[in-house]
C-alpha cells in the first residue's frame, strides 16, 4: 500500500514486537510503517511466535522519525537493545535514541547502512523507566527505508534474536532429463525456508510440494523460486525434447481435400448424415454414439475448447484461477485462459486422454488463436505457436489426428504440425487463400459458413477444393447444407 501526505502524518499498518522478561523468547510479527515528518508510534502489546520483517518507510529521501515502546517487567537495570536490520542504502546512518528519566531522549548510538541483514547490540544507559515503560527513538533525515526484525530491549546477558536467512534449495533436479514428445518428466525439490514456492515457466505455486510433472513439448527450462523475507533463492533445471516426427495417422484416417462433412455441437447426434466425417462434441457425446458412427464407415472428430474456460464442463473446477482472463464475448459462462500456464497444459492433456479412451479418430481443438483476440493476458504469436505445437504434438502420441482451429495468421507456421483446417466463414471475411497451404499438402479444409445456402461460394469453394458446408450457429443439427 503507498503511503499518502508524507509530510504530515505516518501511518501504521500493523501491530509490532512483543517483550517478555530478559526477552529470549521474543518475537516480532510484520508491519509496515510509512514515516513522513512525523513520527509514528509502535507499542509492544505481548510475545509473538514468528520473526519476521518489520518494513519502514520514509519515502526514500524522506524523514524517519519512530518511537518504539516497551514493558520493562522483568527485566534487570543491565540492559541492550538488540536486532538484526537491513538498510536499502548503505551510505545512510539512523541515530537510535532513548528516553531517560526526565523526559529527554539522549543518543544510544548511530547505526551505518549495510545491504544485507546483521544483527546489532547496543547497550543503554541506567535511569531509563519511565511509568514502567521503555521508549526507543529511530530518527533518520534525507534517508532511504529500513528493514528491521525483532528490535528489542532484553538484559545484557541475552542472546541476540535469530536472523531469518535466505531460503535454501538443496535439490532441483528432472527424471529423466530427456523424454520424446508426449512423455513426462518428473522435476524434484528439496527446499528449506520458504515461505512461497514459485515454479516457471506458468507462474504456478507449489508451495508444499515436493514434485512435480511436467509434459513440455519443446526443450524447457524451469526456474524454481524460494522466498521467505530475508530474500529469494533460484535455481534452474533443463528438460530436453526429442524431436521425433508424428506417427501418420492410422489406416483411413486421412481427411484429404473434399471429404464431406458434418458438424454438430448441441442436442441428439443425427446418425443419418451423408458425411464420410462427423465431428461432435468430446464431452456430450457418449461412446456408444461414437461407436455406432465408427462402425458405420465415419471418422469422428471430437469437439473440444482448448484455450478457454467453460463453466459447464465437468472438470471446470481443475483449473487454476490465475489462468482466468477475460469473458469470451457473446459467450456466458466462458473464459479466455492463460495458454502458458502448465495447469492448463496438463487439463488439456487429460481432455486428449478422454477422446483417446472415447475412442475418437481425431480432434478439433478450439480457442486457439487467443492471442489476436483480447484475453487479458499478454500473449503472443509465439506464445500461441507454443502452445498450439503442443497440442498437436500430444494428439499425434496418442494416435489421433488434429485439426487447426481458423487461427488464419499462423496456417504458415503450422501447416506441418496439422491433419486438416477447420474453418469459420472464410469466405465471409475473405480468409480462405491462406488455408490454401493445407491443400497443397493434400490435407482437407473443412469450412462452415452461417449465412444462407450460395452457389456463388459454393463454386469458388469447388475452385479452392474446400469442404464447404451451410449451418446455423448454434450448431444443433437443424440446418445442413453442403456444397455438391
Amino acid at each position: 500500500m503507498k503511503w499518502k501526505n508524507w509530510a504530515f502524518k505516518a501511518i501504521i499498518l500493523g501491530i509490532v514486537f512483543g517483550v517478555e522478561a530478559h526477552a529470549l523468547e521474543s518475537k516480532a510479527i510484520s508491519i509496515k510503517v510509512n514515516a513522513g515528518t512525523v513520527s509514528g508510534t509502535v507499542q509492544a502489546i505481548g510475545n509473538k511466535d514468528d520473526y519476521q520483517i518489520l518494513s519502514l518507510y520514509s519515502n526514500r529521501k524522506g524523514n524517519l522519525n519512530v518511537d518504539f515502546k516497551y514493558s520493562a517487567a522483568g527485566l534487570s537495570s543491565s540492559l541492550v537493545v538488540k536486532g538484526a536490520l537491513r538498510q536499502y542504502t548503505a551510505s545512510n546512518k539512523f541515530t537510535l535514541k532513548v528516553q531517560n528519566a526526565s523526559g529527554a531522549y539522549v543518543d544510544v548510538g548511530v547505526i551505518t547502512g549495510s545491504s544485507s541483514m546483521r544483527v546489532i547490540s547496543m547497550s543503554l544507559p541506567s535511569g531509563i523507566v519511565l511509568n514502567g515503560s521503555i521508549s526507543l527513538r529511530l530518527i533518520g533525515s534525507g534517508v532511504d527505508d529500513i528493514d528491521i526484525d525483532q528490535l528489542i530491549i532484553a538484559d545484557s546477558v541475552s542472546s541476540p534474536p535469530p536472523q531469518e536467512t535466505v531460503p535454501v534449495i538443496s535439490n532441483f533436479s528432472a527424471s529423466p532429463s530427456t523424454i520424446s514428445v508426449g512423455q513426462n518428466s518428473t522435476l524434484s525439490f528439496s527446499v528449506a525456508g520458504a515461505s512461497s514456492l514459485i515454479l516457471n515457466p506458468g507462474n504456478i505455486n507449489v508451495t508444499g510440494q515436493t514434485q512435480r510433472v511436467v509434459n513440455p513439448s519443446v526443450a524447457t527450462t524451469y526456474t524454481l523460486t524460494a522466498t521467505n523475507s530475508a530474500g529469494s533463492a533460484t535455481k534452474s533445471i533443463s528438460v530436453s525434447v526429442s524431436e521425433v516426427a508424428p506417427p501418420p495417422p492410422t489406416t483411413g484416417a486421412a481427411i484429404i481435400p473434399g471429404t464431406t462433412w458434418y458438424w454438430q455441437l448441441q442436442g441428439s447426434i443425427n446418425m443419418s448424415v451423408q458425411a464420410k466425417v462427423y465431428d461432435i462434441d468430446l464431452y456430450d457425446t457418449n461412446v456408444a454414439t461414437i461407436s455406432s458412427l465408427k462402425q458405420s464407415g465415419r471418422m469422428v472428430i471430437c469437439y473440444f475448447s482448448a484455450g478457454t474456460y467453460e463453466d459447464w464442463r465437468s472438470d471446470a473446477n481443475l483449473f487454476p484461477s490465475a489462468s482466468f482472463g477475460n469473458n469470451v464475448d457473446g459467450w456466458a459462462g466462458e473464459k479466455w485462459i492463460d495458454v502458458r500456464n502448465q495447469a492448463v497444459r496438463d487439463i488439456m492433456t487429460k481432455r486428449m486422454d478422454l477422446a483417446k479412451s472415447k475412442g475418437c479418430d481425431g480432434l478439433e481443438p478450439d480457442n486457439v488463436d487467443g492471442y489476436s483476440n483480447n484475453p487479458g493476458f499478454p500473449l503472443t504469436a509465439q506464445d500461441q505457436i507454443n502452445f498450439n505445437s503442443f497440442l498437436a504434438d500430444q494428439a499425434h502420441a496418442r494416435g489421433m489426428i488434429i485439426a487447426l482451429k481458423n487461427s488464419t495468421d499462423l496456417v504458415t507456421a503450422l501447416v506441418n504440425k496439422f491433419d486438416f483446417a477447420v474453418v469459420e466463414e472464410c469466405f465471409k471475411y475473405n480468409e480462405c487463400e491462406a488455408y490454401s497451404p493445407f491443400i497443397a499438402q493434400g490435407k482437407a479444409v473443412l469450412n462452415a459458413e452461417y449465412s444462407s445456402y450460395s452457389s456463388t461460394i459454393c463454386t469458388r469453394a469447388s475452385s479452392l477444393k474446400f469442404s464447404t458446408v451451410f449451418f446455423n450457429l448454434a450448431l444443433n443439427g437443424s440446418v445442413y447444407r453442403p456444397c455438391p
